[in-house]
């Protein structure tokens, strides 16, 4: 499509916070006409020193939901601020035994334990469900791209890596096929009827 480019930093942003303390100077540079938010998955993972430490008694996320959302809410308002349309990435769920495994290896110690201490699964599943909650209520439903849902619903061990958390080919493949189905009307909207 003429006339579009993509624009990514220079340096990792993980968390929506450190997306908020860049946004402006990011979207003063490039002002972009829409913006593709894909955030959350970092600030809903589980602060792993403190699983450990407390052995699975002591769950919180990297980022509180609170801030979390007053982060997101912050970016989506400085977008608006230079008329770009946003779309926000619902944040990707992990497999946490999977993650606990892969951590456990690189650790050199055996995580279950304290996997099994925290509620395992089923909490990993509600803290994530919390935060794409907050995602649609901050960026309403209709901008918020459901890659999650998708990846879930074929199954985590089939689109996520070793790690538990980042899709592999076959993920990153369906979050593409989403994220196309979202942004289809948008993009021809953009282009003047162009694809």
């Amino acid at each position: 499509m003429s006339g579009t480019s993509t624009s990514p930093p220079t340096t990792p942003l993980r968390t929506t916070r450190s997306v908020e303390d860049r946004c402006r100077a990011l979207l003063d540079v490039h002002r972009p006409s829409m913006l593709l938010l894909a955030t959350g998955s970092n600030d809903a993972d589980v602060d792993w020193r403190r699983l450990i430490a407390s052995r699975g008694r002591v769950v919180r996320t990297t980022t509180p939901l609170a801030a979390y959302e007053r982060a997101l809410a912050a970016i989506l308002a400085e977008a608006s601020a230079i008329g770009c349309e946003a779309r926000v990435f619902e944040p990707l769920a992990m497999d946490l035994e999977r993650r606990a495994a892969w951590l456990g290896r690189e650790l050199g110690r055996d995580l279950t334990p304290v996997v099994e201490e925290s509620g395992g699964a089923a909490r990993a599943r509600e803290i994530v469900l919390e935060y794409r909650l907050a995602t649609r209520r901050v960026a309403g439903d209709e901008n918020v791209v459901r890659c999650g849902t998708v990846l879930e619903e074929a199954g985590t061990a089939e689109v996520l890596g070793e790690d538990g958390v980042h899709p592999n080919l076959a993920g990153h493949r369906l979050i593409a096929q989403a994220t196309w189905a979202s942004l289809a009307g948008a993009i021809g909207a953009l282009s003047g009827g162009r694809s």
